[in-house]
């Protein structure tokens, strides 16, 4: 239930992420970051379901009733067959992304909202379809107390159709990235130049990961299902860590997509950019204002300001012109790299935006202004 738990938190990061990210929206022109959704959607679903499901059962301390068991089945089936889906889509929107560029040298417009939407819901809607075939053969219901999912795995509707879209959904998306990454590198040498093979093999890594988690966490599953299907004895322990290794799936998609340098860019940009604007309105409107000059100003002396000693956090006003010149800088951390599956080159966040807008226009005292040094030879 643990391991459920972490992988249901971290999914809801990155649904979270999909919400606020514009690098994730189907609107986003020539963008294919939108098709992670056909993982982490998925993944979200899968872990809340099992999490619910653990949860459940260690409160009542009884195995799940037969009716919901059949419900929860039934949503697994969708889940499954949609995260086996995934990486297909992804590699292939990835792939019609790249054929575009390399003939045409431009990226393609924005995806229609309607292709996004058919291209998200086919994977549910076959999940749904097997899952019923699976029900009317009387096969779906609670697998030995570890699943709600199907009890047996002997006939098509189950075990057959687990191992062939499993083992196909592999091959598919390993030859859709030997192919993009193979147009990518004669895109290059064609152009003069020189890291060609670098770009070829930065495309093979991204899709080797993707397939390694995928094929990780699932291949001790099918392969226990294949031993079912064989009518060859499989203890309860091996069956329940193969359960339990599927759990891993949602867990390693999340460092995967959050660490691509597109997407981590941008996040850090949009946290950083919050944090100024929080700040900002924490120190309140007279900030920015210099302290009154005290009273021996008037003779002529110079002296320190009243600020001086006093121990609290700082404030946007102790930073004076720098901070202009670290908010420019922090604005181009947006850009896209261009070995990131080859989206657009810039991103624009709104909150950075409104926190350097603020700052630049704020009256902000240079450094000397709060804190006067004496001249040379003044006491």
């Amino acid at each position: 239930m643990l391991l459920f738990g972490v992988g249901f938190v971290l999914s809801l990061v990155v649904i979270n992420e999909f919400r606020r990210n514009p690098l994730f929206s189907p609107a986003h022109p020539g963008g294919t970051m939108w098709s992670f959704a056909a993982i982490a959607v998925p993944d979200f679903v899968l872990s809340t379901v099992y999490f619910v499901f653990h949860f459940t059962t260690l409160i009542k301390g009884v195995e799940m009733s037969p009716g919901p068991c059949q419900s929860f089945a039934l949503l697994t089936t969708m889940a499954v067959y949609a995260t086996f889906l995934g990486p297909p889509i992804v590699g292939a929107v990835t792939l019609r992304s790249v054929a575009h560029l390399t003939q045409k040298g431009t990226m393609p417009a924005q995806t229609p909202r309607a292709a996004v939407a058919v291209t998200l819901c086919l994977p549910w809607a076959l999940g749904l379809v097997i899952g019923l075939l699976a029900r009317a053969d009387g096969k779906s219901g609670s697998y030995r107390g570890l699943l709600c999912y199907n009890t047996e795995w002997d006939s098509l509707s189950t075990g057959g159709l687990t191992i062939a879209v499993f083992g196909g959904c592999t091959l598919i998306t390993a030859a859709e990235y030997i192919l993009i990454a193979s147009m990518v590198r004669t895109s290059f040498r064609n152009a003069g130049a020189a890291a060609s093979d670098h770009y070829f093999a930065v495309v093979l890594k991204r899709g080797a990961a993707l397939i390694f988690i995928f094929f990780v966490s699932w291949a001790c599953f099918v392969t226990v299902v294949g031993m079912n299907m064989a009518y060859r004895p499989v203890s309860l322990t091996t069956e329940m860590l193969a359960a339990l290794i599927i759990v891993l799936q949602p867990i390693l998609d999340t460092f995967v997509l959050l660490q691509t340098p597109s997407v981590r860019a941008a996040m850090v940009t949009r946290m950083f950019g919050e944090l100024l604007v929080v700040n900002a309105k924490a120190a309140g409107p007279d900030a920015g204002k210099p302290p009154p000059p005290s009273a021996g100003g008037a003779s002529g002396r110079t002296t320190r300001s009243s600020t001086v000693g006093k121990v609290g956090p700082p404030t946007l006003s102790q930073f004076g012109g720098k901070m202009d010149r670290a908010m420019s800088s922090l604005s181009s951390m947006g850009g896209i790299n261009s070995s990131d599956y080859i989206t657009v080159p810039e991103v624009i966040v709104e909150p950075v935006d409104a926190a350097i807008e603020r700052v630049s226009t704020a009256d902000v005292p240079s450094p000397r202004e709060v804190y006067e040094v004496p001249a040379c030879g003044t006491r």
